[in-house]
C-alpha cells in the first residue's frame, strides 16, 4: 500500500535538487550552496533518501498529533 506524499514547495525543491545528486547530474558540494545548507548535511539528506525514500524529506512529525495538545488534554481531564 503506497501513502502520498505531501511536501511543502521548500521541501519539493530540495527533493529535485537532491535527486540531481543521485543522477550524477550535480555534485553534493554545488548541491549545498544551492540549497544553502551545509555539505555534510547534504549528504546525510542524500543517504536518508537512498534508504528510506522521497518521504523522508518530509518533517518525521508531520501528521502526528503535537506531545503538547496531548498533554494539555490530560491535565483540563482533571
Amino acid at each position: 500500500m503506497e501513502r502520498d506524499i505531501v511536501l511543502k514547495k521548500s521541501e519539493l525543491d530540495r527533493l529535485r535538487v537532491l535527486h540531481m545528486v543521485l543522477d550524477r547530474k550535480m555534485t553534493q558540494v554545488a548541491a549545498a550552496r544551492m540549497m544553502g545548507i551545509s555539505v555534510r548535511h547534504t549528504k546525510r539528506l542524500v543517504k536518508r533518501i537512498k534508504t528510506h525514500g522521497d518521504q523522508s524529506i518530509a518533517h518525521a512529525n508531520r501528521g502526528k498529533p503535537s506531545p503538547r495538545f496531548e498533554s494539555a488534554k490530560r491535565t483540563r481531564g482533571r
